[in-house]
């Protein structure tokens, strides 16, 4: 008796998610627009704490395929960072809540440094650079309308802009975001 429940109570949960996935899937669309908001807060860098945000749009021009703009703003008192970029994405449809994507972007990014030096004192350094990211991710859909989103980043620049642990600047950085998106 109880593994014929224990049966029933899986077929009712596959049943539920393919509802649910099928649901999912109109986000995908041709046609279908996406705003997002991503970032995060780190607390223990070593200039005190930076504040990174970012924020996207994007149309989808063919099911899968979506094309947009991106608005970045990075701040922790030794670098400023601000980047316009556009970007192309694409979804992997696997017909689940799950919705894995890959990104390409390029754009424009300037970066401000300050530099402490003990003999010379504070110097600022501004470079502007152009800028690529590939960005694999993955959505997970709530519903048809919100989903949150897990990247990685992989930037190169024509110049050194990215702040460091060690207190250099580097044209390349690696970093994982966390995120919210909104379809309609």
């Amino acid at each position: 008796m109880a593994s014929n429940m224990w049966r029933k109570t899986a077929v009712c949960c596959a049943a539920g998610l393919a509802l649910a996935s099928a649901a999912s899937a109109q986000n995908l669309l041709k046609g279908t627009k996406e705003i997002g908001l991503r970032g995060g807060v780190d607390f223990d860098t070593r200039a005190d704490t930076e504040v990174n945000l970012g924020f996207d749009y994007g149309y989808y021009i063919f099911d899968q395929v979506e094309i947009g703009g991106f608005l970045q703003v990075l701040d922790n008192d030794v670098v400023r960072q601000w980047e316009v970029s556009g970007f192309v994405q694409y979804d992997i449809d696997l017909e689940r809540l799950w919705v894995p994507y890959i990104q390409g972007r390029v754009g424009w990014a300037r970066g401000e440094v300050t530099l402490e030096n003990e003999f010379f004192g504070e110097a600022s350094e501004d470079n502007d650079a152009v800028i690529g990211t590939i960005r694999p991710g993955i959505r997970y859909h709530f519903n048809d309308y919100v989903a949150l989103d897990l990247s990685a980043d992989f930037q190169a620049a024509s110049e050194d802009i990215f702040d460091e642990d060690g207190g250099d600047v580097a044209n390349t950085q690696i970093t994982v975001n966390w995120g919210i998106r909104a379809y309609w």
